[in-house]
């Protein structure tokens, strides 16, 4: 939707102008009632849901001139739209972790806008999170679709990989398949290695040492029917379509390291890299000069629908632990409203159940003032956490006293009484 005072309000659909509306009435409202945005259920209560998946939410508020519906049909995103997973890894929120590490100018040469593993003289990676019993750490948990991962990468000083005493080689990316089940591509000096391994057989490249100071974009794909493929900057190099057989092997270090290896302090790469992206397919149907626009980010504007999210969920890196979100939510609640959908819709364990009596318990303060509203969600609160499953170590008495009972029931009850 498009809105000025002058204009009036335009509803959009796919870019195109459907409905406008010139004028309003006359309506007053107050300015700090219900100031939340929210997607998928009105901002001031708990019910109205819409079951519906949301994407590419744009806000423009313009200095001078208006806005046209075809701006809000627009991405700012450049390039890998497709990816299933896409990690921002020079963003302190995305949930990637750099150890060791400094920010560095992409190969745009956006200052800040990629990260460097060598920092000053200490070396150190990049933690994406864990993958455990997923296709990353363990190959066989892939699809029939299989995987393909892109990076881009460059080595400015490779002194550290010359060494056969300290540092031999190099690991780009590693989720375990030096050792275990999972993917990995490693350079020395003189080559560059791409593997993959299910737990039973493994898949091999070996090609020319590739990095001499500039960008490159390093990718591989894998599937059990097509095998392992390697590709530099979007052209297929070697490929391992059969792989062999080997000893069986259990996933061992399950998070994906970028820049050594993911199960031990060693083989440091000391690169810089940007863009990593992950695929849960090998796009073995779509033309070569496609698939390098894809893995090297210059599909601008091709945008794939996805409607597999479950199975992507399963896929996707964990990077939390299950009870931090309600925990954090509980905390920082700011009405009733929000109280009741985090015991609604969250799993709490023993910390979450404490954080949401005491918000609760600071929301029907006697110095606060509670509207009938209100007071009706906060009975439903109380109605769910004491019927609602609770943490073993906690029980039914705990959070009657945790809640002051006296003071919900003898002051605010007499009231919803009044009004029923």
């Amino acid at each position: 939707m498009v809105w000025s005072l002058d204009a009036g309000l335009s509803s959009c659909i796919d870019g195109q102008r459907a409905v406008s509306l010139a004028t309003g009435i006359t309506h007053f409202r107050s300015a700090n009632d219900h100031s939340e945005l929210t997607l998928g259920r009105a901002n001031h209560g708990a019910s109205a849901h819409l079951e519906a998946h949301f994407d590419d939410v744009m806000i423009i508020i313009p200095d001078t001139g208006g806005v046209n519906c075809e701006d809000l049909s627009k991405s700012d995103v450049y390039g890998y739209e497709t990816a299933d997973e896409y990690f921002d890894i020079t963003d302190p929120d995305s949930g990637v972790n750099t150890m060791d590490s400094a920010l560095a100018a992409d190969r745009h040469g956006h200052v800040g806008g990629a990260v460097n593993t060598r920092n000053g003289n200490s070396l150190g990676y990049i933690d994406v999170g864990s993958y455990g019993g997923r296709c990353i750490s363990d190959p066989e948990k892939c699809t029939d679709r299989g995987v393909t991962i892109s990076l881009w990468v460059q080595l400015v000083n490779a002194s550290h990989t010359k060494e056969d005493s300290t540092n031999p080689f190099g690991f780009i990316l590693s989720s375990g398949a030096h050792y275990g089940r999972g993917f990995s591509v490693v350079a020395n000096e003189n080559s560059t290695f791409f593997v993959a391994h299910n737990g039973q057989r493994i898949w091999q490249i070996e090609t020319e040492f590739l990095f001499d100071g500039d960008w490159v974009n390093i990718a591989m794909s894998w599937s059990e029917h097509s095998g392992l493929k390697a590709y530099v900057n979007g052209t297929i190099v070697a490929s391992d379509i059969s792989g062999t057989n080997d000893t069986s092997r259990q996933e061992l270090g399950q998070n994906l390291h970028i820049g050594k290896m993911n199960d031990a302090d060693l083989c440091y790469f000391g690169g810089v890299f940007d863009d990593l992206a992950i695929w849960y397919e090998t796009f073995d149907d779509i033309s070569p000069t496609e698939f390098k626009d894809m893995i090297t980010g210059e599909d601008i504007g091709a945008v794939k629908i996805t409607d597999n999210h479950n199975e992507l969920d399963a896929l996707s890196a964990f990077t939390g632990y299950p009870d931090c979100a309600e925990r954090h939510e509980a905390d920082c609640s700011r009405t009733i409203d929000e109280l009741y959908q985090i015991v609604m819709e969250g799993t709490l364990d023993d910390v979450g159940f404490a954080s949401v009596l005491e918000s609760l318990d600071e929301f029907l303060a006697s110095d606060m003032y509670v509207s009938s509203s209100d007071l009706q969600t906060a009975v439903h609160v109380f109605e769910k956490l004491v019927t609602k499953e609770r943490p073993q170590r906690m029980n039914l008495t705990d959070i009657e006293d945790e809640l002051t009972v006296s003071t919900l029931w003898q002051l605010q009850l007499p009231t919803l009484r009044y009004m029923s």
